[in-house]
């Protein structure tokens, strides 16, 4: 689940990740056969000028933040396709975790695996896992291939995949990795994780990966029933409108509310109540992000109890404004759930609702901030609209060379 505000854009200051340079390749790790070794760091000292890190003897990523000029990106790619298919003849896949791009699979025929999400956002558990285990199968079929991590953009998304391959080998196949390996695999996870990239939605995405791993919680595979959000010292006075998302497509949309200390939005009434079962990232819009908190249903432990449940996130846990001096250090969101469907209310969902006990996944909500003005009245409205959905994330970008 997903909470966000966004807020009419003014004059806002640069984004700080976006002033940072193209990285230049960084060379801490230590192969199995100091042959082999010598032989990768050779081949990896020619892109040296190039946005290539090597993180591991067999891991590297290829990132490009976002102010990165298309023209720009387009030559460096070349440049770097060009002496991967030199150096690394049919040892190499490219595994990219951004938005698909046409330039990409063009100048790495038939070697590019896409496994992307959006921007700012975790992926779902189950691509997560899918990520870790397509990298294990291709680095285990063949002692010389290398794994290239590619990223566009947002670079904790390639953060969240080197921490999560980090924690997937410790537990799936210990030993499997060097001990400089791991060491590395952890410095490039936490250079952004814990930078203005990181947000705490990615950092509880990689505890419920590692905690699902391990066993130490099981998978909730049922609805839940959301019934109300209070929010808590959040943005006193702006005026907001609560969107839903499931799967990168909005499933609910109120009307406006203006905020006061303590802000309750009741979606128990007449009209029903929401199933919230699947992953879900924020819409895009021509409004700013004020905050957003993520959370998956699946990882959610309520144990057997069928009563009300409540999930609470301070702002230390809330994305964007989690370090931010001038939000209330006391912020909180509360989430009211369900965990039986009401017998006396309808239930609004994408997809028809599970029970408990049988299969289903995670879901996201969000919320936005609007201009200026009188709050209309607070009854929720199931506005499906898809204008700030992410249906066409999958619509690769990039043209021609």
């Amino acid at each position: 689940m997903l909470l966000c505000f966004r807020s009419a854009k003014l004059n806002d200051k640069p984004n700080e990740c976006d002033k940072q340079d193209i990285p230049r390749v960084e060379t801490s790790t230590t192969a199995r056969n100091p042959n082999e070794q010598h032989q990768r760091e050779w081949q990896f000292e020619q892109c040296r000028q190039l946005p290539v890190t090597q993180i591991t003897s067999r891991i590297a990523a290829l990132t490009f933040t976002t102010n990165v000029p298309d023209h720009v990106y387009k030559s460096k790619l070349r440049e770097i396709s060009d002496g991967l298919k030199r150096n690394f003849p049919d040892q190499y896949k490219i595994f990219n975790v951004s938005q698909k791009r046409s330039d990409l699979g063009r100048s790495n025929s038939g070697v590019v695996v896409e496994l992307g999400w959006p921007d700012n956002l975790s992926p779902p558990l189950d691509r997560l896992c899918s990520i870790c285990k397509q990298i294990e199968n291709w680095l285990a079929s063949n002692s010389n291939n290398i794994a290239i991590i590619h990223c566009k953009g947002w670079l904790a998304r390639a953060a969240i995949v080197v921490a999560a391959y980090l924690h997937y080998t410790n537990i799936c196949y210990p030993g499997a990795e060097t001990v400089a390996d791991k060491f590395s695999m952890q410095l490039f996870s936490e250079k952004y994780l814990n930078s203005d990239y990181g947000q705490p939605s990615h950092k509880r995405y990689l505890k419920y990966f590692s905690n699902l791993l391990l066993g130490s919680v099981k998978v909730n595979p049922s609805a839940i029933f959301l019934t109300q959000i209070t929010l808590s010292r959040l943005y006193v006075g702006k005026i907001v409108v609560l969107k839903i998302y499931e799967r990168m497509k909005p499933i609910y949309t109120s009307s406006q509310i203006c905020l006061k200390d303590l802000s309750k939005i009741d979606l128990s009434h007449a009209s029903g109540v929401l199933a919230l079962r699947e992953d879900s990232p924020s819409a895009t819009s021509h409004w700013d992000l004020l905050f957003q908190c993520q959370f998956n249903t699946c990882a959610l432990d309520f144990g057997l109890n069928t009563q009300l449940e409540k999930l609470i996130f301070f702002k230390e846990e809330l994305d964007v404004i989690f370090a931010d001096s001038s939000v209330d250090n006391h912020a909180a969101i509360e989430l009211a759930f369900l965990l039986e469907p009401p017998k006396n209310l309808p239930i609004h969902t994408s997809k028809p609702v599970v029970t408990r006990g049988k299969s289903a996944s995670p879901v996201a909500s969000m919320m936005k901030h609007v201009s200026n003005g009188y709050p209309s009245q607070q009854t929720p409205s199931l506005d499906f609209s898809r204008a700030d959905s992410y249906e066409n994330f999958d619509r690769p970008e990039g043209g021609v060379f």
